[in-house]
């Protein structure tokens, strides 16, 4: 069944984890130059592999996946480059475009005199597009990039405040996002905060933007308490700033919402590279067979975590025949003269297929889970049920009457289940 409630989600909240740096490919040589984005080889030798390996195996795995989403959903895969080519267009030598960055730049412009204002106001300008930029490459153009070997006054005063004096490099951005053997990252941390939620908290997330400023702050706090958070360039100097001025990470969740505000389809791009990672960290499975191997229910699980099941639609992959039948809440069966039967299923989630399985059911292997659940796991079962529905109904409230009555109601209901499973 679907849910057709809108889910949204800020750029630097939750795709901060694959687009943060992801913008640089888009920029033209003398702009990644201006970034301060160098290189320590010389164009003249041969073309290096400066990024870890498996940082860019992680930027194609997400890649990938909005690829693979967007074959079913594509307007996600056009959002993505509608608003990376909306920020790419934002003109520093615009007033109203040069103020997005205003509160970043308030927290630190005392370090500076005021004839240097305007040029680094404009140059932050820059560097603020090419962390905002949402992008869906494997890393290739961030070689071309650093290969250009450009260096800029603005950036290396930026770093030099924080004690660092040496080249920023692009691979210390992506080590800094998806981190290393020494220092965890930003993306692997919003995982984990992502995975201790639940749904209900997930969902607040998704749809409140005090919870999605709450959440990037949190993160970004947690990437500095790192123990080696000083052995990234790019944390180092982030931590001196957080240190000299607290208001600097508060700061960095306002401009990302003044950027999300501006561009068309900010919203609508960090949806489709939230659901990329999504994507990524996502499985179909069995969690329970029935009937003598006969029947059995489809699951979804995200970073971990079941998907309630309402949330979920279930179809047959196109272009396979199964001999299994799926129905669209994820129930599969065999009919009695069938000995065996597989179906090649997709979970989809807000119109995204998020995890494909093939499952096959073989009559006489009863599986995990016995003709029936026990009574605690229905009951368990039907709280999920009845929250879902709950919160999707609060959602859709316009006054504070419907909501109080909803939460009388959403009572009253747990309240009668309870009863109904008390002497089971």
């Amino acid at each position: 069944m679907k849910w057709n409630k809108k889910v949204t989600a800020s750029i630097m909240a939750m795709s901060m984890s694959t687009g943060l740096l992801s913008g640089l490919p888009v920029l033209s040589g003398d702009v990644a130059g201006k970034l301060g984005l160098a290189s320590v080889v010389s164009a003249a030798e041969a073309r290096p592999t400066f990024i870890d390996p498996a940082i860019t195996a992680r930027m194609v795995e997400i890649r990938t996946a909005l690829v693979a989403i967007s074959q079913e959903y594509p307007q996600d895969l056009a959002n993505v480059r509608a608003a990376r080519d909306q920020v790419k267009a934002l003109d520093p030598s615009n007033p109203a475009h040069l103020n997005l960055i205003n509160p970043t730049w308030n927290q630190v412009k005392f370090l500076f005199q005021p004839d240097e204002y305007q040029e680094i106001r404009e140059d932050l300008l820059g560097f603020v597009q090419a962390l905002a930029i949402t992008y869906y490459g494997d890393g290739s153009e961030l070689e071309n990039i650093a290969l250009q070997n450009q260096f800029n006054d603005t950036a290396r005063k930026f770093a030099l405040k924080a004690g660092v004096d040496q080249n920023i490099r692009v691979s210390d951005f992506a080590e800094f996002i998806f981190g290393n053997d020494s220092y965890t990252g930003v993306e692997p941390i919003v995982r984990k905060h992502i995975k201790g939620l639940n749904m209900p908290q997930i969902y607040a997330l998704l749809e409140d933007d005090a919870a999605k400023k709450e959440f990037m702050i949190k993160v970004l706090k947690d990437v500095l308490d790192e123990p080696n958070v000083n052995d990234n360039v790019i944390g180092k100097i982030l931590s001196f700033y957080a240190k000299l001025s607290p208001g600097i990470l508060p700061s960095l969740a306002e401009t990302s919402a003044n950027f999300e505000a501006k561009i068309p389809a900010g919203r609508a791009a960090g949806n489709a590279m939230l659901f990329a990672v999504m994507r990524t960290e996502s499985e179909a499975y069995i969690s329970k067979q029935t009937g003598n191997g006969r029947k059995a229910e489809a699951n979804l699980k995200v970073l971990g975590r079941e998907v309630p099941s309402m949330l979920v639609e279930w179809s047959v992959k196109k272009g396979t025949t199964p001999t299994a039948k799926l129905t669209s809440d994820g129930d599969i069966t065999i009919e009695k003269n069938q000995s065996t039967g597989s179906v090649t299923a997709v979970a989809t989630v807000l119109g995204r297929p998020l995890a494909e399985e093939t499952f096959t059911l073989t009559a006489g292997k009863p599986g995990n889970g016995g003709d029936n659940g026990s009574p605690q796991e229905e009951y368990q079962a039907a709280i999920q049920k009845l929250t879902v529905q709950f919160l999707i109904k609060l959602q859709n409230a316009t006054t504070e009457k419907e909501r109080t009555k909803l939460y009388q109601q959403y009572y009253k209901d747990l309240q009668e289940l309870a009863k109904k499973y008390e002497d089971k």
